[in-house]
């Protein structure tokens, strides 16, 4: 297996090893509201998993609307941590900063910012406060990127002392990115929470684990769900402008950074070659706007030039513009209807003959005996304390 994507994007030690499930004090009108966010009940996760722990965690932290929506500042994406060097990703983030440099004016060269996790930096100041701030997101934007972390980690027989098969850890990550579109599907009546999972996926993808999916053996499943996850996001495109959020001065203050990513989601899944060819979507009754689902990025950017839309926050942005054709035809709610890019259908033939998402490979959910059967030494890597953790709902994460 070749050597991972770092797990976290630029705060390693913020979450601890085990942290209990999230209290909350939200008001019974949020309460109502997130009525729209998630199901009340899920049946994605067994009984006794990591991920469904994950999973309510999220929900509990971010149960306020209010706060769950507010914008608050980031160091960029890739932003080495100051003071907690890592041997492995420091030439990365070397090149990382570089990139980000090379999009800066011509002129001195400034020195390079170092994430001090707010010391110094702007990391959780709010954005309200800092308009001119470089990165900015939703805290549940966050939250959602770094309960990705929880969810690789158990899906990695590494991590466990275990062998199973060659590709679990591949069909894990694709598990995962399975798990968010679900979140996506689930959230379709409410724009904001959809675009939570937008602001979470892309940088999960082109930054950090979320691409390992294309090491699975299946390859024709790995090209569909890099379509799907283009389909997603031209979706919610079409959905912000229906609501009329789609601008530059929007209530959606990272459009710009979400945007930008995508257009590093979609070289990131060439260079795994799952958008090799031109896959044509016709025109239908369930799919009424034809597009070249491989080239969904050139649609991203003929949003932002209609729109007005800066694009920004991502390394090697101007490559990533000379590439694209911002001039391609775009759909309109007149003419093409509120789905014009047919995600609904794109959707309901993904799902169609397969199982989509679970926990079925996270390792905490397996048995006892299970895990014993595949461990290198024949016994439990979890031990008592760390079944009862779980069970209890903490939140497990791994070294």
């Amino acid at each position: 297996m070749p050597p991972k994507k770092r797990s976290n994007a630029n705060e390693a030690d913020e979450a601890p090893v085990a942290a209990k499930k999230t209290k909350t004090t939200a008001s019974g009108a949020s309460a109502a509201a997130n009525g729209s966010r998630w199901p009340t009940k899920s049946k994605r996760w067994s009984a006794v998993s990591a991920s469904r722990n994950a999973d309510d965690d999220y929900k509990k932290a971010m149960e306020d609307v209010e706060y769950a929506y507010t914008y608050t500042c980031r160091c960029p994406l890739g932003t080495k941590r100051g003071g907690h060097p890592d041997d492995e990703d420091k030439d990365e983030d070397e090149d990382e900063e570089d990139d980000y440099d090379d999009e800066e004016d011509e002129g001195e060269k400034q020195p390079k910012a170092k994430c001090d996790g707010g010391k110094t930096c702007l990391c959780m100041k709010p954005a309200a406060e800092h308009p001119d701030a470089p990165f900015v997101i939703t805290n549940a934007g966050y939250r959602m990127l770094m309960n990705q972390q929880v969810h690789c980690q158990v899906r990695d027989p590494d991590n466990f002392g275990m062998y199973t098969y060659n590709d679990h850890y591949a069909y894990g990550i694709l598990q995962v990115i399975q798990n968010l579109v679900l979140d996506y599907d689930e959230a379709k009546e409410n724009w904001r929470e959809q675009w939570v999972i937008c602001e979470a996926i892309a940088p999960f993808i082109w930054l950090l684990s979320g691409g390992d999916f294309a090491m699975a053996d299946d390859g024709e499943l790995c090209r569909q769900t890099a379509r799907l996850i283009g389909n997603l996001f031209l979706a919610t495109l079409a959905r912000l402008e229906r609501e009329g959020v789609l601008a530059p001065d929007s209530e959606v203050k990272d459009l710009g950074i979400v945007m930008a990513g995508m257009l590093k989601v979609a070289p990131a899944f060439r260079g795994s070659s799952l958008l090799e060819g031109e896959t044509r979507i016709k025109k239908s009754k369930k799919r009424p706007f034809p597009f070249v689902a491989d080239t969904f990025d050139n649609y991203v950017a003929a949003y932002a030039k209609k729109h007005g839309i800066t694009l920004r926050g991502v390394p090697k942005l101007k490559d990533l513009l000379e590439e694209v054709d911002d001039d391609v035809e775009l759909p309109t709610v007149e003419q093409h209807g509120e789905d014009p890019w047919g995600w609904a259908a794109a959707f309901s033939e993904y799902k169609t003959g397969k199982t989509v998402g679970g926990d079925g490979l996270d390792i905490t959910s397996w048995t006892s005996a299970e895990r014993k059967k595949h461990a290198f030494n024949k016994k439990d890597p979890l031990g008592k304390k760390e079944l009862d953790a779980i069970k209890k709902g903490f939140v497990m994460m791994l070294g």
